[in-house]
């Protein structure tokens, strides 16, 4: 498993966000609005809410102890002695750090965590105490291991004297630091005189056997670390104060009786006589469409068409034996002839010319394969083929084939040109 260097910081969509305390209703209640009768004789009434969408209705007129108020205006201003409450806040954030990053954690993870619980909405930091926690990830192998056994006291220095196999406590391979008994085969042996009886022959042997196997080899590969956020956060609640101020009334005035209002009836004016509407439409209509004639004229005027033609059994047997010229130079005489081949045909785009001084540009769009070995051909209209000059085609901004202006012209790509560039520009007098 290889790591990522640029691992991107996979915060968790589910917050592991814990509050400290216990959480607290915001539900501000409303309070009850206080009545203030001033010196002059006027009255302000104070209304207190949490935000300025929850400001209270005011009513025009009021009336307090028995007396009549009407209203004055009302001032709407942020409640000087209100304090917001505050919440704290706990978060984690986890990331995998390459074994080269240890121990410089914060440089893997963002200084600051964003809280967005209702109307607690801010950042907190990474915690004072316990800010990281650390997990070693390691890549196991197995590696080759020689243990070395001395055996003593050998009368002779055969081998077969020695055990082939033994047990060694050797490294385990899936817990680091932990150790495991395996059993190795021996591999190589060497012999020391350890003694010689009364005539000098060595009677006594010690053999260094060597042991061979394998072992477990744990490499670091990365840590999986987790980033412990804390901090508090005021609530992004408000509280305003809304007075409405009053004066007194003095004297009640009645209202007058509504009176009876007489609408006369509105008079429709004679029609007058005028220009029949008719007539002058369908004149409208004739001029729209004789002088859309020759803008559309010229635009069918300007289009050609690329076809595919696909030629009957026999004709396809011919240009296999003669090769593509002869199949062109039969379609050319059946055109010139006036008579029409068993040959079907598929239309393969039709574009506009690009038109220059004796020059008519056809474009191939570049998605279309023109390189296939199959007779194309190109069509252009009666107006652009009695003008003298040269068609040009071209595909992906190179030229790959002209031919002279004529009504119609076969192309074969496979061979890239229908006679040479210079020979058609000058069989249309374009060239000495």
């Amino acid at each position: 498993m290889k790591l990522k260097r640029n691992v991107s910081f996979m915060l968790m969509i589910a917050l592991c966000v814990q509050l400290a305390c216990a959480p607290l209703a915001i539900a501000v209640e409303t309070p009850t609005p206080s009545i203030t009768i001033n010196d002059d004789g006027s009255l302000t009434v104070e209304h207190i809410h949490a935000s300025l969408d929850d400001a209270p209705e005011i009513p025009d007129a009021l009336t307090h102890e028995g007396k009549d108020y009407t209203l004055n205006n009302v001032v709407t201003t942020d409640d000087p002695g209100y304090e917001r409450p505050s919440q704290h806040f706990t978060a984690q954030a986890f990331n995998q750090v390459p074994a080269a990053g240890a121990g410089n954690w914060a440089a893997y993870f963002p200084a600051t965590y964003p809280i967005n619980e209702g109307v607690y909405q801010g950042e907190i930091g990474l915690a004072i105490t316990n800010t990281f926690a650390a997990t070693p990830r390691y890549r196991a192998y197995l590696v080759q291991v020689d243990r070395m056994h001395v055996i003593g006291g050998l009368p002779d220095n055969d081998v077969s004297r020695l055990p082939v196999y033994m047990d060694f406590e050797v490294a385990c391979e899936v817990t680091p630091g932990a150790s495991v008994i395996r059993t190795l085969r021996i591999l190589d042996v060497s012999y020391e005189i350890a003694g010689r009886d009364h005539l000098g022959l060595p009677n006594n042997f010690t053999a260094y056997v060597t042991y061979r196997g394998q072992e477990g080899l744990h490499e670091l590969e990365f840590y999986d670390v987790t980033a412990n956020y804390s901090g508090s956060l005021d609530s992004a609640t408000d509280q305003f104060s809304t007075r409405a101020n009053y004066s007194p009334v003095v004297e009640r005035v009645a209202a007058p009786l509504p009176q009876e209002t007489v609408i006369a009836e509105p008079q429709v004016p004679l029609a007058q006589p005028g220009l029949p509407l008719f007539p002058l439409i369908i004149g409208g209509a004739t001029i729209a469409v004789f002088l859309a004639i020759p803008l559309l004229y010229f635009f069918l005027l300007s289009n050609a068409r690329l076809v595919r033609v696909y030629e009957p059994d026999e004709e396809a047997a011919a240009c296999k034996e003669g090769g593509a010229a002869r199949s062109r130079a039969g379609v050319k005489a059946s055109t010139q002839s006036g008579k029409k081949e068993k040959a079907s045909s598929e239309l393969i785009c039709r574009r506009r010319l690009v038109l220059r001084e004796g020059l008519a540009e056809f474009r191939i769009p570049p998605g279309v394969d023109v390189f296939d070995g199959a007779l194309y051909c190109v069509t252009i209209k009666p107006y652009f083929a009695s003008h003298n000059g040269v068609l040009q085609l071209t595909w992906q901004g190179k030229i790959i084939a002209t031919a002279p202006i004529g009504r119609h012209v076969d192309i074969n790509f496979q061979e890239m040109i229908i006679t040479s560039t210079q020979a058609a520009l000058m069989e249309a007098g374009l060239l000495d």
